[in-house]
């Protein structure tokens, strides 16, 4: 009886409204988190040292922990082909290398617009704050933003939203309406326009392929990419991509590099096209993804 409730779950609103749960679930862990983290500091003083580790390893940990049963239960209630969408045969060597060319554009594209974005509004306080403890561990960040993100953020946008999204709407709202809900659980500005982005190209690959498999290994390169420009000294400086300015100011990158930047973005989007069309023919989709008639 339940399963047959959920089979075209969720809709619109049904979307919203998990959202909304996820979002107050992501908040009730982060505290958890912090309440673990500082307990585990006062018990064991020798991780003192390591408190910004620690913290970011138990709040991947605990979104893990909560988010994946989570998501496995509503692939379970809907009739999820999971098997299908995490084939290894999905990584192909063609399709890696285009995602590459489009990882490298985007990388660039986006850094100016995020530049663009807090040269017109300035980063508060709180927010500055707010990254600076994400980046405040090199490890515990690539644990966050490697793994952690794309793996939760893929099964709930991808697998779940856009998988009911596209058994209610065309496939371009689906994708759309699905990026947009991807943007809004950011829960900052200043993000939402390189996540909405990256939701309508992470749909459109789910849409074409899907394979959540891919999506959670272009979200990890996308992100890899993000945390590299902040840990790992590259043996070229590009202002204002990762070469940092004064203080308080924001700098832009040079026009060459926005020009290579955009000509690689829609280079590896051709490419993706092209090899999703030669690899990845789909046939007959499955119940659960098939657009409503």
């Amino acid at each position: 009886m339940m399963k047959n409730y959920f089979q075209k779950f969720p809709c619109m609103w049904q979307a919203l409204l998990l959202l909304f749960m996820c979002i107050i679930l992501m908040l009730f862990l982060g505290i958890v988190g912090a309440v673990l983290s500082y307990a585990i500091n006062f018990a064991i003083p020798a991780t003192r040292g390591h408190h910004a580790f620690v913290s970011l390893f138990i709040n991947s940990f605990l979104s893990i922990g909560a988010f994946v049963p989570l998501c496995a239960i509503f692939f379970y209630l809907t009739d999820h082909p999971y098997p299908r969408t995490f084939r290894l045969t999905a990584l192909h060597p063609a399709m890696i290398i285009s995602l590459m060319v489009y990882v490298a554009g985007s990388s660039i594209v986006l850094s100016d617009v995020d530049n663009l974005t807090r040269w017109i509004f300035p980063l508060p306080d709180f927010l500055v704050k707010l990254f600076e403890s994400v980046y405040s561990s090199r490890t515990g960040a690539l644990l966050l933003m490697v793994v952690m993100a794309p793996l939760v953020e893929e099964l709930l946008f991808r697998g779940v939203i856009l998988g009911g999204f596209l058994k209610h709407y065309s496939k371009r709202n689906a994708i759309i309406f699905s990026a947009f809900l991807f943007a809004i659980y950011h829960l900052n500005p200043y993000q939402f326009t390189g996540a909405f982005v990256g939701g309508i190209v992470l749909g459109w690959i789910f849409a074409e392929t899907e394979s959540l498999l891919l999506c959670i290994f272009l979200h990890g390169i996308l992100n890899f990419v993000a945390w590299s420009t902040k840990f790992i000294e590259l043996p070229f400086s590009i202002s204002g991509f990762n070469s940092d300015g004064p203080a308080g100011k924001v700098e832009f990158q040079p026009v060459w590099f926005d020009m290579l930047g955009i000509l690689l973005f829609l280079s590896g989007l051709v490419l993706v096209s092209l090899t999703m069309r030669k690899y990845y023919r789909k046939q007959a989709a499955p119940d659960c993804l098939q657009q409503p008639t």
